[in-house]
């Protein structure tokens, strides 16, 4: 059936269709090919996804553990430095949210807990600086009220009831202080009880005083310190609820973190499943395409194998037997018979070709036999004039070459007197022209020289003015050099009122220190003045490590002014340097002014002479312009006399032509 439907198309419609089925089953196969590798891309892209979120949940732990290590630092020591590093820390880690917001790969669970981590640390944060202003504001009014004490106590002394009381009070107020600073640093709910109740004790001490008869003389310190008695309560409750607020915090915050951490951890397990996961998809994918592809491809191979012999030999076949029919006609035959003349395609269509120019052989060798006996009744008549027409072209051949000769002889000459005179006009003329050229060179040299000569002049001037720049500045040098000589100086004398300052405040810290020793020693009454003496201690520290610092700085100073000095006196010597070079630049110039201007003379001296030269090549450009007008009517004549002996020649050449075809 195929073989049928094949016979009845033509060679073109066959190898059209031959190559359209190849095509259609290449199409299928790139198709196929597409769409698996759009399916592999997909794949690849999610792949990507999953890793970026991965990578994603990896800095942000990262960031997490570290803001957890700086916050655990903070809390134990609440330094200033720890404080700064925790909050670039946190910094990092809500642009790292935000960074992961944007980009669409942060899984959401994880970046809620990301945000809570931020805003819990630094509401944290906050109620530990709240604590430690309230615990500030309660050493300063525990001071108040200590001095406070001490006034009561000198004024009491008097009376025995009153010393007791006054003593007392203080004694309270010693231990309330004391169980505050022991919950700060124990955080232990015991010591916050004791300075609740020893705060209640002083209270109350208080009121007992007051009723006591002749408190009257304690009026005026009793109404200082019931002035501060509500600030001080308000304090120490801010350091006790503070402590209890900032643990409730912290254990928020912690358990935030071990939820952003856990998180992190599942998003990296689960983006691994499904990674791999999707590289067996990809696998599958790929050997599918692969099977695909050469399935698709061998079941092309073979169809076009199977067209391409079918056709080929639907073709050939023909076309054989043609050619060896064409070949017989070619060698004489003129009765072989031309095979596929009945065919419907293109190889019919040569074939009814052929057989008509199988038809004209045979007519035209029935037309040459009639002519050949015509042919030589004319060759007899023919060769009879020919030997006529032979003698006369003979002689008039030699004619026309003579004068055809001559004339030739006479053109060459004329050429070659115009193209003398043309040389000779063009050489002229470019002589001219380099002449007015280097006229005018030699003008514009010398102008420029004198332009030159001018700029020498201003630049001699300008040298010498920075000469005597350059000795004000080397003047200025050398005042400054004494002036920061001074400054060094100064600075040696600051270091000996700085290491004055600095034994000072040692021997402060020594006194603090025996005073912090006679406090302890002296138990309970001694509470309130070891926190004095431990602040003054604090401060004699401040004070040295303060005064080290200036000393650091003012080292560097010193370093800096000799450092100075010694670029000042060297600044002064390189602009003395710059002086003595200003000057001689300016006797130079001085020097190449002179030369500029004889240079001038002799140039403009050069452009007359230049003139008359350009003058003398114009005579000689005038009498070549004469010889070339005379060659050129000599090469006129000479052509025309060529073209004269041209026409004789053709005309005979015509009437022979005549002769011979009559």
């Amino acid at each position: 059936m195929l073989t049928l439907r094949l016979d009845r198309l033509s060679v073109a419609q066959r190898i059209a269709a031959g190559f359209g089925v190849v095509l259609v089953l290449l199409t299928l196969s790139a198709l196929a090919t597409f769409r698996s590798v759009s399916a592999l891309n997909a794949e690849v892209e999610s792949a990507d996804a999953r890793v970026r979120a991965a990578e994603r949940a990896s800095a942000s732990e990262l960031l997490v553990n570290g803001a957890r290590r700086l916050l655990l630092n903070y809390m134990r020591t609440e330094q200033g430095e720890m404080l700064s590093d925790l909050k670039v820390g946190l910094a990092k880690l809500a642009t790292e949210s935000e960074r992961a917001a944007r980009s669409g790969d942060a899984d959401d669970a994880m970046l809620a807990q990301s945000r809570d981590y931020v805003a819990g640390a630094n509401a944290l944060i906050g109620m530990m600086q709240a604590r430690k202003a309230a615990l500030g504001d309660l050493a300063k009014l525990a001071a108040a009220l200590s001095n406070a004490g001490y006034a009561m106590a000198e004024r009491a002394a008097q009376d025995p009831a009153l010393a007791a009381a006054a003593f007392r009070v203080d004694r309270a107020l010693q231990a309330t202080v004391g169980a505050a600073y022991l919950f700060r640093s124990s955080n232990n709910p015991a010591d916050a009880s004791t300075a609740t109740v020893e705060f209640g004790r002083y209270t109350r001490e208080l009121a007992a005083l007051a009723r006591i008869d002749g408190a009257g003389l304690l009026q005026t310190p009793l109404k200082a310190i019931n002035g501060k008695v509500a600030p001080f309560k308000a304090a120490l409750d801010g350091v006790i609820n503070g402590a209890g607020a900032v643990e409730a915090a912290y254990q928020t915050v912690k358990q935030t973190g071990d939820r952003l951490v856990a998180l992190g951890a599942e998003t990296r397990e689960r983006a691994v499943r499904d990674q791999q996961q999707i590289m067996a998809l990809m696998t599958e994918d790929a050997n599918h395409l692969r099977l695909l592809v050469i399935g698709i491809g061998a079941t092309a191979l073979v169809i076009g194998v199977l067209l391409a012999w079918r056709v080929g030999r639907g073709v050939a076949q023909p076309l054989t037997a043609m050619t060896a029919a064409m070949q017989r006609l070619a060698a004489g035959d003129h009765a072989v018979a031309v095979p596929g003349a009945a065919r419907t395609d293109e190889l019919g269509a040569m074939a009814r070709t052929v057989q008509v120019f199988k038809d004209a052989l045979i007519a035209k060798a029935q037309a040459d036999a009639a002519a050949a006996g015509e042919a030589d009744a004319k060759m007899r008549r023919a060769n009879h004039l020919d030997a006529l027409t032979r003698s006369f072209e003979a002689n008039v051949s030699v004619l026309t070459q003579g004068l055809a000769g001559a004339a030739t002889e006479m053109e060459a000459t004329a050429q070659a007197m115009a193209s003398t005179a043309e040389q000779t006009a063009r050489q002229s003329t470019t002589a001219m022209r380099a002449a007015e050229t280097t006229a005018s060179n030699v003008q514009t040299v010398a102008a420029a020289s004198e332009e030159m000569s001018a700029s020498i002049q201003d630049i001699t001037q300008q040298a010498g003015q920075s000469a005597r720049i350059a000795q004000q500045a080397a003047d200025e040098a050398r005042r400054t050099d004494g002036l920061v000589r001074q400054l060094a100086g100064a600075a040696e004398r600051i270091d000996t009122v700085v290491a004055m300052i600095n034994k000072i405040a040692g021997h402060t810290n020594l006194l603090a220190l025996n005073a912090t020793i006679e406090a302890a020693r002296a138990g309970e009454a001694g509470r309130g003045f070891a926190v004095v003496a431990s602040e003054v201690k604090a401060l004699a520290g401040q004070t040295t490590r303060a005064t080290e610092e200036v000393a650091g700085q003012i080292a560097a100073i010193q370093s800096v002014s000799q450092e100075s000095v010694a670029a000042i006196h060297a600044i002064g010597a390189t602009i003395g340097q710059m002086a003595a070079v200003s000057n001689a630049i300016a006797a130079a110039m001085e020097q190449q002014g002179a030369a500029t201007q004889e240079i001038a003379r002799n140039v403009q001296q050069a452009a007359s002479g230049t003139g008359q030269v350009a003058g003398s090549i114009a005579d000689v450009r005038q009498g070549a312009g004469s010889t070339g007008s005379a060659a050129a009517q000599v090469l006129g004549a000479a052509r025309e006399l060529s073209h004269h002996s041209e026409n004789l020649h053709r005309e005979v050449g015509l009437f022979l032509a005549g002769v011979k075809a009559a």
